[in-house]
This record gives C-alpha cells, sequence and structure tokens, in this order.
C-alpha cells in the first residue's frame, strides 16, 4: 500500500512539474526591423565645379541626420539635368515600367515640376511643417500647384542688374527715365525664338499687361515699354546686337573685360562676381515706375516615392534639412539664395548684403509659362526686335501687334 501510494506521489510532482513547465512563457527572439533604404536623386548643379561627386556638405548633412535615425540608409546618385538618363527622362521611364526605381525624393526647377505633378509623378507634401512654409513666404507658390504644395522651395535664383557705378552718379532710382536720364548703355539677353524675353516681359507685367489668363493685349503698356526703347536704341544705349544674345552666358566674358557695364545677370552668377569685386552692384530691372520686380526660379524638393514609410521619413529628412542654419551653409556653397527668410538672417555667399534681395523677392513673380505668354508674347517679342534693329518706330511696331491680333 505505501509503495503504491509512493509511486502515486511521484506520478503527480511529475505531471504538475510539466505543468509548470508549459505555463512558462518560450524565450522570444526579436527580429531586427529592415532598414528603410531613403534614396535622392542630386541634379548635377550639386556637385563641386570640375567634380563628378556630390557636393560633401550635402553628405554631411546626410550623415548627422541618420545619428539620430539608426534604422534608416541614404542612397545619393548624381543625375544630369536636362538630357537622357537624367532627373526627368530616368522619371518617365522608370514611372511606366520600374516604379520600383523611382527615387524617394529628388530636386527639380519650377517647370519640370508642373510637368512631373500632371503626369502623376509626384506626392503631395501637404503634411510638411506650417512653421517651415510660413517662412518661405513668396517664394512658397513656386512649389504649389492650384495651391496643393508639391515641392518646398530650397535654393533660389533671381534676375536683376549687375553694373560698376560710377563716381558723382546716382543709381537710385530704375525708373525708365532715370535710365535715359544716366545716358549709360545697358544689355541683357533680348533675343527669343517664338516666345518672349524675360526682361520685356517683366517690363510689360509691370505696365499692367496681363491678367489671370496669362499676357494681354494692352496698348497704353506697349506705348510704356516701346517708346522707352525706341528713345534707348536713339541714343544708343542698347543696339540690334542685344538680340543675339539669348543668355547672360553669351556676354559675360565682355562684362568681366569691362566693355559692358551694365547687364543683366542671375543672382546665382552675381554671387560669383562680387566674390573678386564687391564694387559691383545689384539693381531691379528698368520699369516705368522703378518699383523692384523679377522671376524667380530655383530648386524644389519633390516626394516621388509610393511607399508610405518612404514618405514619412523623407518628410522628416526635409524638415531637418530645411533647418535655416544648414540651408544658408548649403546656399553658400552653391551661390544661391535660401528659400527661407530666417536663412537670409544668417548671411549670404561672400558676404553679400541680403536686404536688397529680400525686397527683390517680395516682389518676385513665378516664371510664365508658355500659354501665359501666348500669342501676344511673341507679338511683343517680334516687333520689340524691329525697334532695335531701327526698322519701326514704337507707334509702327504697337499697329502692327494690334493688326496681327485683329486678323
Amino acid at each position: 500500500m505505501r509503495v503504491n501510494q509512493l509511486s502515486l506521489l511521484i506520478l503527480l510532482l511529475l505531471l504538475s512539474s510539466q505543468v509548470i513547465a508549459q505555463d512558462e512563457p518560450a524565450e522570444v527572439t526579436e527580429t531586427p526591423m529592415p532598414p528603410i533604404t531613403i534614396t535622392i536623386w542630386w541634379p548635377d548643379s550639386f556637385a563641386r565645379v570640375n567634380d563628378s561627386e556630390i557636393n560633401p556638405i550635402l553628405i554631411d548633412q546626410a550623415n548627422d541626420f541618420l545619428e539620430n535615425n539608426p534604422n534608416i540608409l541614404f542612397d545619393h546618385r548624381l543625375k544630369p539635368v536636362g538630357q537622357t538618363g537624367g532627373i526627368m527622362s530616368t522619371l518617365r521611364t522608370a514611372s511606366n515600367v520600374a516604379r520600383g526605381a523611382l527615387p524617394t525624393l529628388t530636386l527639380v526647377r519650377r517647370q519640370d515640376l508642373l510637368f512631373a505633378q500632371s503626369s502623376n509623378y509626384l506626392q503631395s507634401l501637404e503634411g510638411f511643417p506650417s512653421s517651415i512654409q510660413g517662412d518661405l513666404n513668396n517664394a512658397l507658390q513656386l512649389g504649389q500647384v492650384n495651391e496643393v504644395l508639391y515641392g518646398v522651395p530650397y535654393l533660389l535664383e533671381l534676375q536683376h542688374m549687375v553694373y560698376r557705378p560710377t563716381e558723382n552718379i546716382n543709381y537710385e532710382n530704375w525708373t525708365f527715365d532715370s535710365v535715359l536720364a544716366r545716358d549709360e548703355a545697358f544689355t541683357f539677353p533680348a533675343g527669343r525664338i517664338n516666345s518672349l524675353n524675360d526682361v520685356l516681359a517683366l517690363q510689360y507685367i509691370a505696365s499692367a499687361g496681363i491678367d489671370d489668363t496669362g499676357l494681354v493685349l494692352n496698348q497704353s503698356a506697349l506705348a510704356n515699354v516701346f517708346e522707352f526703347y525706341e528713345n534707348a536704341t536713339d541714343n544708343e544705349l542698347i543696339t540690334g546686337a542685344s538680340l543675339n544674345y539669348t543668355s547672360p552666358s553669351n556676354y559675360l566674358i565682355d562684362f568681366n573685360n569691362g566693355d559692358i557695364n551694365t547687364a543683366l545677370f542671375s543672382s546665382s552668377t552675381y554671387l560669383s562676381l562680387y566674390a573678386t569685386n564687391n564694387t559691383l552692384a545689384m539693381a531691379s530691372i528698368p520699369t516705368e515706375t522703378g518699383e523692384p520686380i523679377t522671376f524667380m526660379n530655383g530648386w524644389m524638393w519633390v516626394m516621388v516615392t509610393p511607399s508610405s514609410e518612404e514618405q514619412e521619413v523623407a518628410l522628416d529628412y526635409l524638415t531637418w534639412i530645411m533647418n535655416t542654419e544648414r540651408q544658408a551653409e548649403v546656399a553658400a556653397e552653391v551661390l544661391m539664395l535660401p528659400s527661407r527668410e530666417g536663412a537670409f538672417e544668417l548671411g549670404l555667399a561672400n558676404d553679400i548684403p541680403a536686404q536688397p534681395y529680400l525686397d527683390l523677392l517680395d516682389n518676385a513673380l513665378m516664371p510664365l509659362t508658355d500659354s501665359e505668354i501666348g500669342t501676344i508674347g511673341r507679338l511683343i517679342q517680334t516687333n520689340f526686335a524691329s525697334i532695335l534693329t531701327l526698322e519701326s518706330s514704337a507707334e509702327e511696331a504697337i499697329e502692327a501687334i494690334i493688326n496681327s491680333v485683329s486678323e
């Protein structure tokens, strides 16, 4: 009997130990999350001069971001702009046949942003911090399409006059009358094939030659602009030779040699010129009233990836890199203007004064599209050219435009 009781006790103990063992949780082995790769396509203009590598400042800033985000990897790629194998051509190809090859982020200019958005290549950036959007002020519209944010303006370029001041001459005003009174020649890219040059477009817009649809026929605006050029050509302040220029690069050497003293350049060119000659001054283009006016353009961050994981990290990275100190550092390195007003306050490249650019940016306009230029713009360009070549008077040029529109 005792043996049986002992055997029963042993059996009960064995069974209870098995139950206890089953109740104990199994040891869990954690599986590490795979890293999220953020692919950035950098335009080749973000490489240093005569270098095929991405500017190291950009890489350093990305690496700083990784210090607080250990589960992120960056894949930086340098892409050409405006050619086969470049950003836009690769976007078109990959969007159709290899969506996995699309970048998380890239940088585009305004015209390419409009095309990419209309082609459904881009994701909305409406989740981007409103505090940074507010600091972009007038530049914010560069990244918007129908008031929806598709691009975050990063680095800007403005167009303006650059000149060598002559002693005892007042350059405070840049009205048409003031320019004629100073009697100093000026140069800009006056030539344009089947379109309208930017200076003439701005001068016409400043004289109320535009509405919500684009350029419109305004005889008063035409008279203001064409009579100025008639007087300027009569006084040999500008000649038909300017029609041979389609870009400021066409006359940069002549400007550097001192053969041209007043000319239109981009802000990037001026920042470069100022580094070796800080006596060069800047001004808005001449208009009837002399009020500042310019076209703005630049590089906008756009988000391409459809991956929600990548999008979340991309927004964090954009917030990081758009910090005013980081943006000011990059802008100074690549000789461009920062998009954030707070970054202007930290200084521009080569210690150039910031306030004239802030004033100009407050009055900056979006680049005109081909549809906004329209037939009116092309007619203005054609008949403007006839004034510079002395083939037509201002009155005859205006009449020719009116007759063409009436046909």
